[in-house]
């Protein structure tokens, strides 16, 4: 507890000199100023591990403090057997003699996958580009309790069986597809019927070179009977892309957190047993303990293969699937110079991040603009449609008729590329009569310039009274001190100094509050990510991606109060939607990175600018 205390001292007025009317005055601007001085508290970090022993059974909880400041970078060591996971943050404030000081508290939940003694650290935390140190950390994780059903020990905890308790399955549609191919996948986690369980999030796939995708956050929940026990079945459907050519092992993990019940502690004397060993009691009046688990599916082996070199049309882009194509262009009566509008919709089954605006197959006479989409998703994550939007103009009178559209996919059912045409569009343009020009305006012949303005009359020393001088009368002097007038305009410059001294006070707690450092940072790092992302934007086509994905990366962890690393694709997608031009960025990114994608100059072109405009729109 902060003890805060004031001291105050009355002074007796006897003269009525100025000296005393200014002491008041002076004591409050010395205080304000002293109190507006910052408090320039140094950083210190520290971290703490309670309890320092325990099973894998159980959980230790690591904090992090950092005192001084409201903002950190914090890196944790990798270690092999124990896993960190992030449990949320809290921040102080206090006020001692007017000294403001803060700290933040990271805490963390640490488990251990097998038994072994460990030492976590130093953790670093970056506090304004300064790197501070923790000092190390050391624990010991025992083995779990091996007590066997029925015969566990009232005084500690229940054991819960994890494999029967909790396990979940990857079933996917087919174990061997193509490059960019979506396949159907099925993920679900089973809870055996009486267990209390909380999901932290859908499931990811662990492998190198597969994407999942689960469009609906929110799984289906039913009951299902597996080996003669009632299980509680959480279902996500998704699809499975492979971007990196090759045989590879998959699985696919959720994490969740166990509620396990932990019994009564307190005995009969004399007695081995609870005074009422009641189970309904246990529930009432033992409580429950959170049990971080992973869930981890058996391994499977997933096969990607290359598409055919064999027969690939000039114009294919990468889609893979099988679809339609349907063209609307309006109007069909134009002049030269007029738009057309093109609507094309790219329907059926697929991967539509794959799909792109079907081009003119001949363009002389027209110029084109970048078209726009739109992805309309179907009732299953792989069936949509993706409609296009693209504006054309005609430039030569002589064309009469646009020409087809081609769009080319590899179908894995077929097993062979097709190439789609539309019908061509007979088209009506006419020439408009040139318009005439506009007649020049000027200076009207023999008009008379306005007359200039008369100067006025300077004054003379001539014009000026003299001043007539007086001589005060003996014995009339006033000190300046003693004089009114004086002693009321220095009250008043104190004054304006009182105030000034208030509102830098002000400021300066108003600038110390979380909101304003996270603004200012925010502020800063939009700022630094506008000229990285310039600079990328100036080097090879191959490393344009993977520098441009940090930039923003950074920019968004920040934002969205993260750490970076923890950003993923399927992360981006899920807040800002397939249309962003960040997913866009992280998806190529993630395909260049093996290979399965390339971008034209155009493209790094229209993405550079739609990253540009959304960082610096972002609120």
């Amino acid at each position: 507890m902060t003890d805060i205390r004031f001291s105050h001292t009355t002074t007796a007025h006897h003269d009525r000199t100025a000296h005393h009317r200014l002491l008041p005055a002076v004591l409050l601007v010395a205080a304000l100023l002293l109190t507006a001085l910052p408090a320039n508290a140094a950083v210190q970090v520290s971290a703490r591990l309670t309890p320092q022993n325990f099973s894998t059974d159980d959980a230790a909880t690591l904090q992090i403090r950092i005192e001084g400041q409201q903002s950190a970078e914090i890196t944790l060591p990798e270690i092999d057997g124990l896993s960190f996971h992030h449990r949320g943050q809290s921040r102080q404030f206090q006020m001692v003699n007017g000294a403001i000081t803060s700290s933040l508290t990271e805490t963390y939940l640490v488990t251990g996958s097998r038994p072994g003694t460990y030492t976590i650290g130093p953790v670093t935390v970056t506090v304004d580009g300064v790197v501070h140190r923790t000092e190390p950390l050391t624990c010991t994780v025992t083995g779990a309790s091996t007590s066997p059903p029925g015969s566990s020990d009232p005084g500690t905890d229940d054991a819960v069986d994890q494999p029967r308790a909790a396990f979940i399955k990857l079933i996917p549609k087919k174990q061997q597809a193509y490059l960019n191919e979506v396949v159907p996948v099925t993920i679900t986690a089973y809870f055996r019927q009486g267990v209390k369980v909380n999901l932290s999030g859908p499931p990811a796939v662990r492998a190198d070179g597969i994407l999942l995708d689960i469009p609906d956050r929110e799984p289906q929940q039913h009951r299902e009977l597996v080996d003669g026990t009632q299980y509680t079945a959480v279902t996500w459907n998704g699809t499975l892309t492979g971007i990196k050519e090759g045989r590879q092992e998959i699985s696919a993990e959720a994490d969740a957190t166990l509620l396990v019940p932990v019994k009564r502690r307190q005995r009969l004397p004399g007695f081995g047993t609870d005074l009422f060993d009641d189970s309904l009691l246990d529930d009432l009046l033992g409580g429950y303990k959170n049990r971080p688990l992973t869930l981890t599916a058996p391994a499977l082996s997933f096969t990607v293969v290359p598409l055919p070199a064999e027969n690939r049309p000039q114009g294919f882009a990468g889609a893979v699937g099988s679809f339609t194509l349907d063209l609307q262009a309006s109007p069909d009566h134009i002049e030269i110079g007029d738009p057309l509008t093109l609507t094309m919709t790219v329907a059926g089954t697929g991967n539509f991040d794959t799909v792109t605006a079907p081009r003119l197959s001949s363009s002389e006479g027209l110029k084109e603009y970048p078209p726009t989409a739109t992805l309309q998703s179907g009732q299953t994550p792989y069936l949509g449609k993706k409609i296009f939007e693209q504006a054309v103009v005609v430039t030569d009178p002589a064309v009469r008729r646009l020409p087809p559209l081609a769009f080319s996919f590899f179908d894995p059912q077929r097993r062979s590329y097709q190439t789609l045409l539309t019908d061509p569009v007979d088209l009506v343009v006419t020439n408009p009569a040139g318009a005439g020009t506009s007649p020049t305006t000027g200076t009207r012949p023999g008009a008379q310039l306005p007359a200039p303005v008369a100067q006025e009359k300077k004054s003379t020393l001539d014009d000026l009274a003299p001043a007539k001088l007086t001589r005060s009368p003996p014995g009339s002097f006033v000190p300046l001190f003693r004089q009114p007038w004086f002693v009321n305009a220095l009250v008043a410059v104190l004054a304006a100094i009182a105030g000034v001294s208030a509102l830098r006070l002000h400021r300066t707690l108003q600038e110390r509050r979380p909101e304003r450092q996270y603004a200012r940072a925010k502020e800063r790092l939009r700022r630094e990510t506008l000229a990285l992302i310039d600079q990328t934007g100036t080097v090879p086509g191959g490393d344009y991606l993977p520098r441009a994905r940090q930039a923003v990366r950074s920019f968004l962890a920040l934002c969205w109060q993260t750490r970076a690393d923890a950003l993923t694709t399927a992360d981006i997608r899920s807040r800002l939607g397939d249309e962003s031009p960040v997913s866009t960025l992280f998806l190529m990114a993630d395909r260049h990175a093996y290979g399965a994608a390339q971008l034209t100059e155009e493209q790094r072109r229209d993405l550079h600018e739609a990253l540009r405009t959304l960082i610096r729109e972002w609120s």
